[in-house]
């Protein structure tokens, strides 16, 4: 059911830099191409990536002041209706029909996030389609427990939607599943221990983790005994997931110390410190190889982490961090068109895991959006989801349905196309109301 553009058969192996941190010299990391003319963004003067930046006035890219097209209905009005068309694909158990797990707590989490910003209108169906599959569990595994299934990532997208979920709705449950869903994968999954194959949860793993590269708090991909892969969208739903319970759920130092450890994962291992994208996909833990892979989606993750730990810390240099990591996703020409537009998804008819991983993105610009009070970086991100909508509205749409490929034309009706276009309606209705 996981059909992951993970990319585990390509990797590098590279070579340690002396014999703590393992991650590739500046020369080793592939080249990306920003969309304008600069290496980087001029957005900031800083001597290193880490938080420690100066905000600085920059002319912004012409499309930054890209405003809504001409709508049928209010732009509130057509979000509303695109999700109230999202639910009548779901089935008699609350599940939603030929779309993946992790795609399901997505569709949720979907609705959920909007009406953290935009009112409670969506309560009942989010809130009776979560507790429906908490007690039912993942059907596609043997014995189901909660949310959870053998991938990790699946668990930590369920549990984030579970988070919202509470934080907007107050449901006691869904923070109940979230906690136990994070407590399983931390149990189980989170590397504490180099050097040994690791006995966790329960869960005798096979492959011993290498104490070469400094890999603690790298989160295994699944819970599979022979698993030995930390990737990066794990290990930063972790951070995320660990970030937003401490905020939102009930605060605690270990909630803290493992959103900080993951994030600094991230940052030794897969964050391209010259340009903030997650440009690796993950290490292969028994070698400390990398596998190449820049996604919207991991990227995404990575910028939401940085704005829960700002929440849950009240330390700016996170939000400032997460600043400069959203101008390089806006701008960069490796998953959009040099011109604003994301490419991701552009061609696609059916659906794929990489179907979702651009509305991950414009999830987390919505956080930074209602985080910061930079202006400069507001009017960009409000600009980008303009440009991103307007394509999507007038290209790829019929009434009040979305096709998966924003770029047009509209070919058919389907599940993925809505869940994926309801993000990018909550991100307009957002940024264009508040």
């Amino acid at each position: 059911m996981y059909t992951s553009s993970m990319a585990t058969a390509l990797l590098y192996a590279l070579p340690l830099i002396g014999s703590a941190t393992g991650f590739p010299a500046p020369n080793a990391v592939p080249e990306r191409k920003w969309a304008l003319t600069i290496d980087r963004p001029e957005r900031f003067s800083h001597t290193h990536y880490k938080g420690r930046v100066i905000p600085k006035a920059v002319e912004l890219p012409a499309w930054a002041s890209t405003p809504l097209t001409t709508l049928e209905k209010d732009i509130t009005t057509t979000a509303n209706d695109a999700i109230a068309n999202l639910f009548t694909y779901r089935d008699a158990d609350f599940d939603f029909k030929n779309i993946s797990w992790w795609q399901v707590g997505n569709a949720y989490a979907a609705v959920a996030s909007y009406d953290l910003f935009m009112g409670p209108a969506h309560q009942q169906q989010v809130t009776e389609g979560l507790h429906r599959l908490i007690e039912r569990g993942d059907s596609g595994q043997s014995d189901p427990v909660g949310l959870e299934n053998q991938f990790n990532d699946d668990s930590l997208w369920w549990a984030l939607a579970c988070v919202d979920a509470y934080q907007v709705y107050g449901d006691a449950a869904c923070a109940t599943e979230a906690k136990r869903l994070w407590q399983w994968v931390k149990d189980t999954s989170l590397v504490v221990q180099t050097g040994i194959a690791p006995n966790m949860g329960g869960i005798q793993r096979t492959a011993v983790i290498s104490d070469q590269c400094a890999l603690e708090y790298g989160t295994y991909w699944t819970t599979k005994p022979e698993e030995f892969y930390l990737n990066s969208i794990t290990t930063g739903l972790m951070a995320q997931a660990s970030a937003r319970i401490n905020e939102a759920v009930g605060a605690s130092n270990e909630l803290v110390d493992v959103a900080q450890g993951t994030i600094k994962f991230l940052r030794n291992h897969t964050v391209d410190a010259g340009q903030l994208l997650v440009n690796w996909d993950g290490v292969e833990g028994d070698k400390c190889s990398v596998s190449p892979g820049a996604y919207t989606y991991n990227t995404g993750v990575y910028l939401a982490a940085l704005v829960s730990l700002f929440h849950a810390s009240g330390d700016t240099t996170f939000l400032h961090e997460a600043e400069e990591v959203a101008y390089a996703s806006m701008e960069t020409a490796y998953w959009t068109d040099g011109a604003g537009l994301i490419t991701d998804g552009k061609g696609l008819v059916d659906n794929s895991d990489g179907a979702g991983f651009r509305s991950i993105l414009l999830r987390a610009l919505v956080r930074l959006y209602k985080a910061t009070s930079n202006e400069d970086v507001k009017t960009e991100m409000r600009g980008f989801v303009n440009l991103n909508f307007n394509m999507m509205y007038t290209q790829a749409r019929s009434g009040d349905d979305y096709d998966i490929n924003w770029f047009g034309p509209f070919t058919k009706r389907t599940v993925w196309g809505q869940f994926v276009a309801v993000d990018l309606l909550a991100a307009a209705a957002i940024m264009n109301t508040q």
